[in-house]
């Protein structure tokens, strides 16, 4: 429950916007992930595209908007405070790129495929790219302590529980 309601981050009164902006990403990018396999199925079982008003097309929406919240305000706070540029890297600037870049591409497919585009397919394929980008980057990023934060808090749980049973 910890990750996933960012109980310890919530903690900390100093910066409450990185808790928001960690929280709306965090959100943001699992319904984003379910609402994908929920449409790779679709197109293998089911009717698909999916209307406007569909729940799950209206879940990936929401989940797509809550992401593109949660990076413009980590944009924000890391352009314009001082004390938050020493902390950063290339790299993470790199996947915060890229990631601003998949959502505002997969808001432009969303726009391309209800407003029949003819670019849609090639903003498709961008689209692509940059999932294909966030993916391979992540273990190197900031992106990575998603995994790693969760081991880790999983091994100290276990430890402490353990100790408990003696």
């Amino acid at each position: 429950m910890e990750i996933l309601f960012h109980t310890s981050f919530r903690k900390c009164n100093t910066n409450r916007f990185r808790f928001i902006a960690h929280l709306l990403m965090f959100w943001g990018f699992i319904v984003l992930l379910i609402v994908t396999l929920f449409a790779i199925l679709s197109t293998l079982f089911f009717e698909y595209p999916l209307p406007f008003l569909n729940p799950i097309k209206i879940a990936g929406n929401v989940g797509g908007f809550m992401l593109l919240c949660g990076i413009t305000i980590i944009l924000i706070n890391r352009l314009f405070h001082r004390k938050n540029r020493i902390k950063t890297n290339y790299m993470d600037w790199w996947f915060l790129g890229c990631l601003f870049l998949l959502t505002l591409s997969g808001v432009f497919v969303e726009l391309g495929r209800f407003l029949e585009w003819s670019s849609a397919y090639l903003i498709y394929f961008i689209h692509l790219v940059f999932v294909w980008l966030v993916i391979m980057y992540a273990p190197y990023t900031k992106f990575g302590h998603l995994i790693f934060r969760t081991l880790a808090l999983i091994s100290a749980r276990r430890k402490i529980y353990s100790r408990k049973s003696f």
